[in-house]
């Protein structure tokens, strides 16, 4: 996932986005946006834009149902387990 992140989601970011903008909503919660003017309406409106957060999302999806299909297998095997001690 984070790989995926850093290859496709930043790169497009980094070209059509205020990365300071948006860490100041983040961990680095910056107290002044940048001091470059930047509107994100015109990334809001790219196709290329919508997908790469498309993709992104149902990557997230996909990876949360691997959980918890592991999770579940985790849990059969610890009660197969239980039942033989």
């Amino acid at each position: 996932m984070d790989q995926i992140n850093q290859t496709i989601v930043l790169t497009y970011l980094t070209k059509h986005a205020s990365l300071k903008n948006i860490d100041s909503y983040g961990i680095l919660a910056w107290n002044k946006k940048s001091k470059l003017k930047h509107s994100n309406y015109k990334m809001f409106q790219d196709i290329e834009f919508e997908n790469v957060i498309d993709n992104q999302a149902w990557d997230l999806k996909n990876y949360i149902l691997s959980l918890e299909e592991l999770e579940n297998t985790m849990d059969r095997i610890i009660i197969e387990t239980n039942r033989e001690l």
